[in-house]
C-alpha cells in the first residue's frame, strides 16, 4: 500500500443526499490522495452510496455521535496507529465548505505550509466573548498532519483522550477545535495556514472575530480556495454587528467573476438549507432595474391586473399600452368591466367574492397561462391612513406600476434577472410599506406584522427573530417564472386554506420550498432615490418627531386596524 497521502472525509446530511457542490469538491480533492476513506455520520441514500463507492471502497456508516470530531476519531481508529505511522500526510476534512475555486493540488503545493508539521486553510486568532478567552487555533473543517506528528505518540494520545460522546456543537468546539492547535504547538510542532488570517486579527482580542464568517470576500482575494457553508446561515443581525452584511453576495459575485465555478451549486445548497427569508436578507437580493435594455427578450409575457377601481384601470392602461405583453383583467366590479371594454381589454375574468384567493384563481387558469413564459401579477389594493385621498392612492400606484413595467426595456431587464441570477424565479416590487413616507404608515406596518406572523405560523413557517417577519413583502405585485408558478398546484391544498391576503404573503415561502429557488425585490432607477430618502428621513427624524406624532398614531390606530382586518379577511 502506497501511503503518501491519506484522506479521511466525514459526511453528514440530514436527508442523506450527496449534493452537487460536494461531488464537485470530492472529484477534485480525491485526485490528491493515494488512499481515501469516507465516514458517514448518520445516513447516505443509495445514489450517494453508489457515488461514494466510485471514489473508494472504504466507506463506513456510523451513528452521528460527536459530530465531525467523532467521525475523524472513528476514521483514525479504523486505519489504526500502525498504518498511520507510515503515512506521509493525513488530511481530515468535512463537507462544510464549497469549492475548490482553484485545484486542491495547487493548495497542497503552497509555500506557506511547506515546512509546517500541521496546517489548515484558515485560523481564528485569540478572541473573547466577554466571558471566555479563546486561544488562536486552526479551524478544523480541514486539517493536514505530516509524518513528523504521525510518528509521535502525542498524536494518538490526543485522539484517544478526546471525549466525543456528545452532539453539542459548542462542547465539541471547546474540547477539540480550540485546544488542538495549542496542544501540538506546546509540544514543539509548527503550524500554518493557507491564508494569512493573522492580518485580520487585532492586538485587542475583544475586536477579533471569525474571518471566514465576516471577511469571506477578503479571504477569497487572499487565495482561499473555499467558502464556508455556515456563513449563509448566520442571522442578518449577527453579520451587521461585525461587517456591513454585504460580504456574502460580494463573495458570490467575486467567484462568478474570477473562477470557472458553477454558482448554482452554491445557490442550490443555500436554498435547501435555509429559509426563504434568510436567503433573501443574507444575500441582499434587492435589485435596481435599469430602463434601457441591450437585449430584447423573445419570451411570452402576461400581465394580470386584479382591479377594483376605475381610476386604477386608467392608470394601469397608461403604463401597459405599447408593452409586448398580453393582459388579463380580473375584477369583481361591473363598472371596471365596462371601462375595460372601452379600453379594448379582451381577457376579463369576474370573481364573485371579495376574499377569493387570487393565487388559486390564477392556478385554475392553467390552460390559459401555460403558453406564457413569465407572469406579472399586480393589484390595486391600498392600505392607508389617509382615507381615499386621490393624491396618495395615485402616488402609490404610480410607484407600484413603474416598479413592475415602466417600459419595454425595463421589463426585458427583469426577465434577464429571472433567467440568469442566483436561481431567482420570483421578484416582488418594493412597495407601499417599503417606501415608508409617514410615521403613521410605519405604525400601520407594525400592525400588519402581527397578521404576517400569524399567517407564517399557519403555513408552518417560523424564524428565530420576530423582527425578520418585517422583511416579508406584502404581495401587491410581482414577476414570476411561469413554470414555477404553475408548480404551485402541488401546494394547492395548503393554499386553499389561506385567504387572499395570506396566500400572497406566503407566496415567496411556498414557492421557494416547492421549486428550490430564491426570490428578490425590484425597484426602478427613478424610484430608488425617493425610497432611500424617505426611509432615511423616518429613521433620522424618529427620535425628534416621536413626541409630536404619538397622538396622531393613537387616533389613526383603530382606522388602520379595521382596514387591515378587512383586507386580510378577518372583518
Amino acid at each position: 500500500m502506497n501511503n503518501k497521502r491519506l484522506g479521511i472525509f466525514v459526511f453528514y446530511d440530514k436527508e442523506g443526499i450527496v449534493r452537487e457542490y460536494l461531488r464537485y469538491l470530492l472529484n477534485d480533492i480525491t485526485q490528491c490522495f493515494t488512499n481515501f476513506i469516507i465516514v458517514v455520520n448518520g445516513k447516505v441514500n443509495n445514489d450517494g452510496m453508489e457515488y461514494f463507492k466510485k471514489l473508494t471502497q472504504t466507506v463506513y456508516v456510523r451513528e452521528n455521535i460527536g459530530l465531525d470530531a467523532g467521525g475523524f476519531q472513528f476514521g483514525i481508529n479504523m486505519v489504526g496507529e500502525k498504518e498511520l505511522r507510515t503515512v506521509e500526510e493525513l488530511v481530515l476534512f468535512n463537507d462544510t465548505f464549497y469549492g475548490p475555486f482553484y485545484h486542491f493540488e495547487d493548495m497542497f503545493n503552497n509555500e506557506r505550509i511547506k515546512d509546517k508539521d500541521f496546517w489548515g486553510i484558515t485560523a481564528n486568532y485569540e478572541s473573547t466573548d466577554g466571558k471566555k478567552i479563546f486561544k488562536t487555533h486552526i479551524q478544523t473543517y480541514f486539517m493536514c498532519f505530516k509524518n513528523s506528528i504521525l510518528i509521535d505518540n502525542a498524536f494518538y494520545d490526543y485522539w484517544r483522550n478526546l471525549n466525543t460522546k456528545t452532539n453539542n456543537y459548542f462542547d465539541i468546539v471547546y474540547k477539540h477545535e480550540i485546544v488542538l492547535t495549542d496542544y501540538f504547538e506546546n509540544l514543539g510542532f509548527s503550524w500554518g495556514t493557507i491564508v494569512d488570517t493573522k492580518k485580520y486579527s487585532d492586538s485587542d482580542i475583544r475586536l477579533n472575530y471569525n474571518p471566514y464568517a465576516y471577511s469571506a470576500q477578503d479571504l477569497l482575494k487572499d487565495n482561499c480556495p473555499i467558502l464556508k457553508r455556515k456563513i449563509f446561515s448566520l442571522k442578518k443581525s449577527e453579520s451587521m454587528e461585525v461587517c456591513d452584511s454585504t460580504q456574502l453576495i460580494q463573495s458570490i459575485n467575486y467567484i462568478k467573476k474570477n473562477y470557472d465555478y458553477n454558482i448554482d451549486m452554491i445557490m442550490d445548497d443555500i436554498i435547501r438549507n435555509n429559509n426563504a427569508i434568510d436567503v433573501h436578507n443574507n444575500l441582499c437580493l434587492d435589485f435596481i432595474i435599469k430602463t434601457e435594455s441591450c437585449n430584447s427578450r423573445k419570451v411570452k409575457k402576461l400581465i394580470v391586473f386584479y382591479c377594483n377601481d376605475i381610476r386604477s384601470l386608467e392608470l394601469f392602461n397608461e403604463y401597459t399600452t405599447g408593452l409586448k405583453c398580453d393582459v388579463f383583467l380580473i375584477t369583481k366590479n361591473e363598472d371596471v368591466c365596462k371601462c375595460a371594454e372601452e379600453l379594448n381589454l379582451k381577457d376579463i375574468f369576474i370573481i364573485e367574492s371579495t376574499h377569493n384567493n387570487i393565487i388559486l384563481e390564477l392556478i385554475k387558469l392553467e390552460d390559459k397561462l401555460k403558453k406564457y413564459d413569465y407572469l406579472c401579477y399586480v393589484d390595486d389594493t391600498i392600505i392607508t391612513t389617509k382615507g381615499s385621498r386621490y393624491s396618495y392612492r395615485n402616488s402609490v400606484l404610480n410607484t407600484r406600476f413603474s416598479n413592475l413595467f415602466q417600459c419595454e426595456g425595463y421589463v426585458d431587464n427583469i426577465i434577464e434577472l429571472l433567467q440568469k441570477e442566483y436561481k431567482l424565479k420570483l421578484v416582488t416590487t418594493i412597495d407601499q410599506f417599503d417606501y415608508i413616507s409617514t410615521e403613521s404608515e410605519r405604525f400601520a406596518k407594525l400592525i400588519l406584522q402581527n397578521e404576517i406572523k400569524a399567517c407564517m405560523h399557519k403555513i408552518g413557517f417560523s424564524v428565530e427573530d420576530d423582527a425578520d417577519y418585517a422583511t416579508i413583502p406584502i404581495q401587491f405585485g410581482f414577476w414570476i417564472d411561469m413554470k414555477c408558478f404553475l408548480e404551485l398546484k402541488n401546494a394547492y391544498n395548503q393554499l386553499s386554506k389561506l385567504s387572499d391576503f395570506e396566500a400572497k404573503i406566503s407566496l415567496p415561502i411556498i414557492l421557494c420550498k416547492e421549486c428550490n429557488v430564491s426570490w428578490g425585490t425590484i425597484t426602478n432607477e427613478d424610484n430608488v432615490s425617493s425610497y432611500i430618502n424617505n426611509t432615511s428621513y423616518i429613521i433620522k427624524s424618529n427620535s425628534f418627531a416621536y413626541g409630536d406624532i404619538r397622538m396622531t398614531i393613537y387616533m389613526t390606530l383603530k382606522r388602520v386596524k379595521n382596514q387591515i382586518l378587512k383586507i386580510t379577511g378577518r372583518l
